[in-house]
């Protein structure tokens, strides 16, 4: 909540600006709903297993999700030509 109105105050986003602008903001609430549930599973795990290995898991889980998320878009032939810059 705090993240909303340090980015819009006291504003509705403009969904008017295009046509990507209700896919980005499912997209922004994915990722809350992702870094919260990666906080709260990441301190479970750190009860059992060490640091290093907790962001091991963490990283890998996320690779394979994206892995999954890139094919499903039909764009995992576009990877290769993804530079440093982007």
């Amino acid at each position: 909540m705090a993240g909303y109105f340090l980015t819009f105050g006291f504003h509705l986003p403009d969904f008017s600006a295009g046509n990507n602008t209700a896919m980005a903001a499912g997209y922004s609430l994915l990722a809350t709903f992702a870094f919260g549930s990666s906080t709260v599973l990441s301190k479970k795990v750190l009860v059992i297993y060490s640091f290093s290995i907790a962001t091991f898991y963490n990283y890998g889980t996320t690779a394979l999700i994206m892995l999954v998320i890139v094919t499903l878009n039909g764009n995992l032939l576009s990877l290769p030509t993804v530079n440093r810059y982007e």
